[in-house]
């Protein structure tokens, strides 16, 4: 073949070309993002709408069922679906896999922008986003100390944590969940309230009036034109206590006259509890474009000096960090794919007996494997659990273009030729039949980049690298092995006297056993024609047979390390209640797993959803 006499023609070319391929292909897989699954897009997209203080029921009719009937007639939708909780509404809407979803996110803003008037005036904004999963948190934080309250942990956590972690290259964003809220309280008294025949309503448009950035005209002069504000914002509890709420004639009714001011804290709708005491948890959100493991480590190395700024006596400590599970995952794999080299080799040197050949055989396969990196980060794949199973289950197959050639050329070897006219003629012979051989495996597998739902796009990356090794393999295959041949390769004389002519002659032993059970059971295959055919297609049949008794699995079952799982309690059970819930599990956990296999627990419960969900990050 061309490539082939090119190869043996021009080697000082080709050692070079392949020297730069290496040094490209060692620096691409130093910038490959690591990641624990493809960049996976679902066609989901939500509505977010809070309405505080007001029941589910009221919730549906006012806020869920209007948004579900604008946003219903948006192009490409398959599904609707909603929650109704107290103080929210989620509105889901499931879309056909392949549409742009910023498209589809455009179309239900201008939708919703439609019926914006007729929501409650005190509902928020409908946020609408497109379900990411890179949405989800990638590292757990739990924030504690032996003098600071709930409420100091709190503003500690939002004020100095947040922003420190905000400014990690690759955080999106850094959420804080737990601990006691600084907020105004106005405590209002009905029965007063009765007496000057005022409802809440007056109480609050009156403080919202009173508060804030009012515009105040303009004042023009001679030579300048001046913009006017009122500065009405509240500046301590007094001024909001004298705010007017009504006129009765000429005496003014305040707010303190209908109610008690107070600098409290927000009303505890959900709490915290990490390793068996209160918390604030402290969770980071990654770019969407950013990789896990770098950010990660990032945030490790902030650690450090954030703790360095926080009082004495406080501690931050991890909880959970998804890039530990994704690094557990990818060393696995990439010792699996380690160990089938090394079975690769000695297999290799089992059959070919030659140890020569059986290095040339080493160096391809590291090589195709080194080259497919370069390929990989070049069409913008991440390294990931389904790519790096690709490479691993592609090593086994990397080795047989080059096996098939090399043995071609030591065969011409051992008929007399010299290493150039040998390795010329060996990798010719068999050029064609190890292209076709390549072609018809990828074209086995390139039809899965076709499929248009979510199993396209997650073993997108499994395809595309084994398809991208097998081509690397393959031009392996045809200009280094007939290179390296044709300099190292020859016939090796065995001594029969020596351990390895001892060895060697063992294994001619055994494959010659081999070889001679294998040719009567083919001579039994020819001679009994009809029975064998008999016996696969019983096989078959059962093995169809037994189809639908095999369980499935959309991915196979994992051990990432922690266990997660969610406990309902009745609706309308108040927080104190479920805190009670949240100490039996945790004297169930305490019982149950020993306190050398656990890491950290930590709880969320709360009443906002009706439910409490208890994570347990423990190690084995």
């Amino acid at each position: 073949m061309i490539l082939t006499k090119f190869s043996l023609r021009r080697q000082i070319t080709m050692l070079m070309f392949y020297a730069v391929v290496i040094g490209f292909s060692l620096f691409s897989f130093s910038q490959l993002k690591i990641d624990f699954f493809p960049d996976i897009q679902f066609p989901i997209a939500g509505v977010i709408t809070n309405y505080s203080g007001v029941g589910p029921e009221d919730i549906e009719n006012l806020v869920t069922r209007p948004i579900e009937e604008a946003v219903s007639s948006v192009k490409n939708i398959e599904k609707v679906s909603s929650q109704s909780f107290k103080g929210g509404s989620i509105v889901m809407l499931e879309f056909k896999y392949g549409i742009n979803m910023n498209q589809a996110e455009t179309d239900i803003r201008k939708n919703i922008d439609m019926i914006r008037d007729f929501l409650p005036q005190d509902a928020t904004e409908p946020i609408v986003f497109v379900f990411d999963p890179s949405m989800s948190p990638i590292y757990f934080l739990n924030l504690s100390s032996e003098y600071l309250g709930s409420a100091e942990l709190r503003r500690l956590a939002e004020e100095t944590i947040e922003p420190l972690l905000e400014r990690v290259e690759g955080v999106a964003s850094v959420q804080t969940q737990g601990g006691l809220q600084r907020q105004i309280n106005i405590n209002l008294n009905p029965v007063k309230l009765a007496s000057y025949g005022l409802a809440p309503n007056d109480v609050a448009q009156a403080v919202q009036f009173g508060s804030g950035l009012l515009p105040g005209g303009t004042l023009e002069t001679q030579s300048k034109s001046y913009n006017l504000r009122v500065f009405s914002e509240f500046r301590s509890l007094d001024q909001i206590r004298n705010t007017i709420v009504t006129m009765r004639g000429t005496e003014a009714v305040l707010v303190k006259d209908v109610a008690e001011v107070e600098d409290g804290f927000k009303e505890n709708a959900s709490e915290v509890r990490a390793d068996y005491g209160e918390g604030v948890l402290v969770w980071v959100m990654k770019q969407s474009d950013a990789n896990t493991v770098l950010t990660s480590r990032r945030i490790d190395e902030a650690i450090p000096d954030i703790l360095n700024r926080l009082p004495q006596g406080t501690k931050l400590t991890k909880l959970w960090d998804q890039s530990d599970f994704i690094m557990l995952s990818i060393n696995n794999l990439s010792s699996t794919a380690i160990y089938a080299f090394i079975l690769a080799f000695i297999v290799i040197y089992i059959f070919l007996r030659n140890l020569r050949g059986s290095i040339i055989m080493g160096i391809s396969i590291p090589l195709s494997v080194i080259v497919t990196f370069a390929v990989l980060y070049a069409s913008k794949l991440t390294l990931n659990i389904i790519s790096m199973a690709g490479l691993a289950l592609a090593i086994g197959m990397l080795v047989d273009n080059s096996i098939v050639v090399l043995e071609n050329i030591y065969r011409h070897r051992e008929l007399g030729k010299n290493r150039m006219d040998a390795a010329d003629y060996g990798a010719t012979e068999v050029g064609m039949a190890i292209t076709a051989s390549t072609l018809t495996t990828i074209a086995v597998f390139v039809p899965v980049l076709f499929v248009p739902n979510i199993t396209g796009q997650l073993f997108k990356d499994l395809v595309l690298t084994i398809t991208f090794s097998l081509v690397v393999s393959l031009i392996v295959a045809l200009t280094v092995v007939p290179m390296m041949s044709s300099n190292i390769l020859k016939v090796e004389k065995t001594n029969p006297n020596n351990f390895f002519g001892k060895f060697k002659q063992k294994i001619s032993d055994i494959l010659s056993v081999i070889t001679s059970n294998y040719e009567k059971v083919l001579n039994w295959s020819i001679g009994h024609k009809k029975t064998l055919l008999g016996i696969v297609t019983i096989l078959l049949v059962i093995s169809l047979g037994l189809t639908p008794f095999m369980a499935g699995e959309f991915l196979p079952k994992s051990d990432q390390g922690f266990l997660n799982f969610l406990i309902e309690s009745p609706s309308g059970t108040p927080i104190e209640g479920t805190r009670l819930y949240a100490y039996q599990v945790e004297d169930i956990i305490k019982q149950v797993v020993p306190q050398d296999a656990m890491e950290s627990v930590a709880i969320f419960y709360g009443e906002r959803e009706d439910r409490k969900s208890t994570r347990l990050n423990s190690s084995h």
